[in-house]
């Protein structure tokens, strides 16, 4: 018997979600985000795997005497997923609420947003929250293994408030990248990137009360 033969679990297919500025997402066949690149920068901190997903997902939670709460991404959501070349959309139900959440990458610019639809099916009143989760590492996106704990402690965030959207957070990583070139987000470029992100957030931090 070959080494071959004992190999018990195939390698994981992995689909790259990309435009034109290099902003690029890596996600498993089962719908968790390895993770987020612009060029040679990883934005996400902590790498998801095929056995467990990272920090980056969406979730949906339920308000009442109890508050329940569920990913809407991967293998542990409610819905069936699509993942192929640029194309990463997920559809289901849970509690009633009939979800569907669509990931776009902006043509021209490094920045994106999580397009969510949200139904009420249950023909009653419900209260629900939609919630976006992000880790932020801004580290060297050199496939080596990294010490979160260190690449963490030199990220700063600060809050900044627009008139359109609300409370952003700009994110800057203190640790020389490749190049000696400090990864940050100005204010300007913060606007641009993560107000994408925050057209989602102001949505999903709203309750959604039918």
């Amino acid at each position: 018997m070959s080494l071959k033969d004992n190999i018990l679990i195939d390698r994981p297919q992995i689909y790259n979600i990309r435009n034109s500025t290099g902003l690029n997402f890596s996600i498993f066949e089962n719908g968790s985000i390895k993770s987020i690149e612009q060029g040679s920068v990883q934005i996400n901190l902590i790498p998801g795997s095929s056995l467990e997903p990272g920090c980056s997902n969406l979730y949906l939670r339920k308000r009442g005497d109890k508050f329940i709460a569920v990913p809407l991404l991967g293998p542990k959501g409610p819905g069936n997923h699509v993942v192929n070349e640029n194309i990463y959309e997920v559809k289901g139900k849970f509690g009633g609420i009939l979800f569907s959440c669509r990931l776009l990458l902006a043509k021209k610019d490094d920045s994106w947003l999580w397009d969510v639809q949200i139904v009420n099916a249950s023909g009653k009143r419900q209260e629900f929250d939609l919630l976006y989760v992000q880790d932020v590492g801004l580290a060297c996106a050199d496939g080596n293994e990294k010490n979160e704990f260190y690449i963490s402690q030199y990220v700063d965030y600060m809050p900044l408030w627009h008139r359109e959207h609300g409370h952003v957070i700009c994110c800057r990583q203190n640790e020389h990248g490749p190049r000696r070139y400090t990864p940050e987000w100005n204010q300007d470029q913060t606007e641009r990137r993560v107000l994408h992100e925050d057209v989602a957030i102001v949505k999903e931090g709203m309750s959604h009360r039918p």
